[in-house]
């Protein structure tokens, strides 16, 4: 798959997210996948979550 077709993908499941659950709830799973995401990688011995901001605040 290509990037566009993977982020049509996702794009439409937000907007299906956004139109059944509303926008607060979907700002709310927004959140809680970044923190999954984060510890995730945490876990598996990825940047840790200092690095990774610092990197993306140094921009």
């Amino acid at each position: 798959m290509t990037n566009g077709t993977i982020g049509a993908i996702i794009g439409v499941i937000v907007g299906l997210i956004w139109i059944m659950l509303g926008f607060i709830d979907l700002i709310i799973i927004a959140l809680l996948a970044l923190v999954g995401f984060l510890i995730g990688k945490y876990v598996k011995g990825g940047q840790t979550i200092r690095v990774w901001l610092n990197q993306l605040l140094d921009r």
